[in-house]
């Protein structure tokens, strides 16, 4: 294989492009991608250790980059009103997109991919020639879309309309905020994503949205309105927008889950978002595009001389895996699509709730999230997370494992 062409320069291309060349300097790669340098839609990602230690296999020098600039968060919050607040366990780290892009795409031009910006691929011209074409043009891939039958597509819709938005508040957990409107609850999903912002997803059920108006509002109007509803919670910090092509209208969006029977068609393969989609409740999205990648490129390797072969195999491995956390993201969606807010006696039992949203659990994490609403068991518990990631970060990220 002598020419790879990728189509959509987000995680998913960008992290395959490096991943390629890489193990297979000889290969030539190149990223279409169809926006400018610098525009993203979205503010901010959500990772866990499991993604730092996915680009630490791969690519040592990228995952101490995305680590040096990622924010860490430690313990999660729900706030409901009445001013009641539940404390949940676990820490993570969110790096601004735009930031993260960049990360990539130096690292993949470094290495030698050609990354070109503004390059729509609206015809077969640019296709031309290439041994293999790399679909990561994203939920809405029109490559995918052009071929539904072959990759047998399926889309629905969730019920709950969301909007992506920042904020100049930032939060120093990751931060779920309830309120109780006159038309229906709404509430929203909060992190840290840059230097003094926070990512924002605000989310409702239908009812609320509609009751509430926003289906006659602009996002700027949206966002004046929510920051008057969620005022508890910003204390007079703003809600920001992005000039995005979904400026002008009401950018509330349905969250949409996207499942592919097969993940290739010929000499073409789906990769992150264009072949399947996760909540975005579980923060998962990023980094099952990094493993798309790095399996792709396993698979690619093992199978140099067979592309059928390889691609064949890479469809069977990430399809199984993609099977249980699409159905774990499921019933996070499903989740808040049924949720109602608690009353004074049953926040607690609501935040555990919450955190076992997504599979059963074991009796001492019951045990663990009542302790855990003490403020000595809280201290302890962080102290003993602190040091855990302290010692990984030694062993990976140590002078022998950059070289």
């Amino acid at each position: 294989m002598t020419r790879i062409v990728c189509v959509g320069g987000g995680p998913a291309g960008l992290y395959f492009s490096i991943v390629m060349k890489l193990g297979h300097s000889d290969t030539t790669v190149a990223v279409l991608e169809r926006h400018p340098v610098g525009v993203t839609y979205g503010w901010g990602v959500v990772f866990w250790d499991d993604f730092l230690a996915s680009l630490h296999r791969s690519d040592p020098r990228t995952a101490q980059a995305v680590r040096d600039e990622a924010h860490v968060w430690r313990g999660q919050e729900v706030w409901l009103p009445g001013e009641r607040v539940v404390y949940l366990g676990g820490h993570g780290y969110s790096i601004s997109r735009a930031r993260l892009l960049e990360i990539l795409t130096s690292r993949a031009v470094e290495l030698g991919v050609d990354v070109r910006f503004e390059c729509p691929v609206t015809g077969s011209e640019l296709l031309q020639g290439a041994d293999l074409v790399v679909a990561a043009d994203g939920v809405n891939s029109a490559i995918r879309e052009s071929r539904r039958q072959a990759f047998g597509t399926s889309a629905s819709l969730g019920r709950n309309k969301y909007i992506w938005l920042g904020t100049d508040r930032v939060f120093r957990a990751f931060t779920f905020a309830f309120e109780q409107t006159r038309a229906g609850p709404i509430w929203f999903h909060a992190y840290p994503s840059a230097q003094d912002i926070s990512t924002l997803i605000a989310e409702c059920p239908p009812q609320t949205w509609e009751g509430l108006g926003f289906a006659a509002l602009a996002q700027d109007e949206s966002a004046a309105l929510l920051k008057e509803i969620f005022a508890t919670h910003l204390h007079d910090h703003r809600l920001l927008c992005q000039a995005t092509e979904f400026a002008t209208r009401s950018a509330w969006l349905n969250f949409r889950h996207i499942c592919n029977d097969r993940w290739y068609d010929g000499d073409t393969v789906l990769l992150g978002d264009a072949a399947h989609t996760t909540h975005f409740s579980v923060g998962a999205g990023t980094l099952l595009a990094v493993e798309d990648a790095i399996e792709l490129g396993c698979c690619l390797s093992s199978q140099r001389a067979d592309l059928e072969a390889a691609v064949t195999e890479f469809d069977r491995r990430r399809r199984l895996e993609l099977r249980t956390r699409q159905a774990a993201a499921l019933r996070s969606m499903e989740w808040f699509e049924r949720l109602e807010i608690p009353g004074d006696r049953d926040a607690v039992r609501f935040g555990f709730e919450l955190w076992t949203r997504r599979d059963d659990h074991a009796v001492w994490r019951r045990a663990l999230h009542y302790l855990t609403q003490y403020r000595a068991i809280r201290h302890v518990r962080s102290g003993l997370a602190s040091a855990r990631r302290k010692v990984r970060f030694h062993h990976w990220f140590s002078d022998n494992a950059l070289r």
